[in-house]
């Protein structure tokens, strides 16, 4: 099996208008519903800000479809690690995912990149492939 990773719009930050940024839902949404080999949705939020109204109605999207998410905390590195976990704690509860579908990352640090609780050993595991 073939692992491919596809990066697709922003809702929130993107630096566009917000017509243009509005605009992304509908192409994000046909892009996610005509991939019938889709396994997992990983939605980024940078852990500086919490899961707001975009990300919870794309996971509901999501959900309701029964296509698998994980949310991915980056920016971890900018948390203390008491923070980090009351981030986790947050993101669990307002995405409604268990705590397990929660990760975080920091691409400057290494975080969450290698070992049993990364992010690729999640994906992995959510998509039922062998690393």
């Amino acid at each position: 099996a073939s692992l491919r990773c596809i990066d697709l719009p922003g809702y929130g930050f993107a630096r566009v208008t917000a017509a243009v940024r509005d605009g992304f839902a509908p192409m994000v949404e046909d892009y996610l519903l005509s991939r019938a080999t889709l396994k997992l949705v990983l939605v980024l939020v940078d852990c500086r800000r919490e899961v707001d109204d975009r990300d919870q109605s794309l996971l509901e999207f999501l959900a309701a479809r029964k296509l698998a998410a994980l949310v991915v905390g980056t920016k971890a590195d900018k948390l203390g690690a008491a923070a980090r976990g009351v981030w986790v704690a947050r993101a669990s509860a307002a995405a409604a995912l268990p705590r397990g579908a929660v990760l975080l990352t920091a691409a400057r640090t290494g975080l969450g990149i290698d070992g049993p609780r990364s992010l690729l050993d999640a994906i992995v595991r959510s998509c039922g492939l062998t690393a």
